[in-house]
């Protein structure tokens, strides 16, 4: 009995085997997948994860545009990001300006609640470049956003000098993702 089970598990992993241990490999990864998945918290996971966004990505899809899903999905940081970016496309500069944005605790000081994101996705969002103040290329900025009276404003750098001293203290704000 024994030895027919050795010559089974040679067969399996010799040469001629080779169709039967991908199907074995296959099974064995397609089970312990579904093990994983079965697990409590891994469950709650996937049904409030994974099946809610595909339950609701067909609605979405049928009945909202473009527009209207990322503002849904990424809220306030889309949506103040798609505001500063309509003042560049108005005065038709947007892809001349490197814009400088202060981090999200100097909103949150100036009672706005908008979360600040990375240069990157707010390149994603609106196709405009933009700097932190931490950033090796900030001085390379011409235009700046700050808060008047809990409102967003966009002013060009006109004196290099102040400018610097507006970079000193935005760096004083806790920078992060």
């Amino acid at each position: 009995m024994l030895n027919k089970l050795r010559q089974s598990i040679n067969h399996i992993f010799s040469r001629q085997g080779k169709r039967a241990k991908q199907l074995l490999l296959l099974g064995l990864s397609v089970s312990l997948i579904f093990i994983f998945f079965m697990l409590p918290p891994n469950r709650a996971w996937v049904k409030d994860r994974i099946f809610a966004y595909y339950r609701d990505f067909g609605w979405q899809k049928n009945k909202m545009g473009i527009e209207q899903r990322m503002a849904d999905r990424f809220q306030g940081s889309y949506t103040y990001s798609k505001q500063i970016s309509a003042f560049f496309e108005q005065k038709k500069i947007k892809p001349y300006a490197t814009v400088l944005v202060p981090p999200t605790d100097y909103f949150t000081q100036h009672g706005i609640n908008y979360h600040v994101p990375e240069s990157l996705v707010f390149y994603y969002y609106t196709g405009l470049h933009t700097v932190w103040p931490n950033s090796p290329y900030a001085q390379k900025a011409n235009w700046y956003v700050h808060v008047k009276d809990k409102k967003i404003i966009i002013d060009s750098i006109a004196n290099r000098a102040a400018f610097s001293d507006t970079l000193k203290a935005l760096n004083k704000f806790n920078i992060r993702l």
